[in-house]
């Protein structure tokens, strides 16, 4: 429908507004071009320029709320314990340098104690001591406070030691108490989702809406 076309158009400059008209594909030309004639005269700027949800509110109006982004002062990333240059994740496939929601206290105690440091003689965040670092940035993360400085490895391993069991003993005491009554779990998801299914209804109506389909 031209007068769909148009409206999808309306916020293109107008040299892709030239590109689209020029290309023989007779389809709308959508958010993501799907055929190569227009994914080719699709500008390469243009083809990611942000997240779904600000791409449609930009395209059809303020349809979508967007998420904020939230960066905290201390470790913003948690680096891998045995390889402090990558990020901590599952994807290590060792996961000698990750500690998990539900590890038991004995397991974060050796992770932590066989925890990568440095050679240097002082303890302290810098650049070139990321091992360093990334302790010092987890103990700060457990604890909600700048930590002083440690006097020695040992001494701050026993220190984040200690704040990140403080931090998972509660969670793995729920969990505990969680699995075993799988009956109130689904009474609290049950719970949730007929809570939430208006409000995922009215914002798939809002988007039908938005680009014009009927509800």
């Amino acid at each position: 429908m031209l007068s769909h076309w148009n409206r999808r158009a309306s916020c293109w400059p107008p040299e892709w507004i030239r590109r689209a008209r020029r290309s023989s594909c007779s389809r709308t030309w959508p958010s993501t071009p799907s055929c190569t004639t227009c994914w080719n005269a699709w500008p390469v700027s243009a083809r990611h320029p942000g997240p779904l949800a600000q791409r449609f509110n930009t395209r059809y109006g303020a349809t979508f709320r967007l998420p904020g982004g939230v960066r905290p002062e201390a470790a913003a990333r948690i680096m891998d314990l045995a390889d402090p240059g990558v990020k901590m994740g599952k994807s290590n496939a060792a996961g000698v340098g990750r500690i998990g929601l539900l590890d038991p206290p004995d397991v974060v105690r050796r992770t932590v104690a066989r925890a990568v440091t440095d050679e240097f003689a002082q303890v302290r965040r810098h650049p070139e001591q990321p091992g360093v670092t990334n302790l010092i940035d987890i103990l700060a993360a457990c604890t909600g406070r700048e930590p002083a400085d440690p006097v020695s490895y040992g001494a701050l391993k026993r220190e984040v030691t200690d704040a990140i069991e403080s931090l998972l003993a509660p969670i793995r005491a729920r969990h505990a108490e969680l699995a075993k009554d799988p009956a109130h779990v689904r009474e609290i998801l049950a719970q949730g989702a007929a809570r939430v299914r208006p409000i995922a209804t009215a914002t798939v109506r809002r988007t039908r809406t938005a680009i014009g389909l009927l509800n």
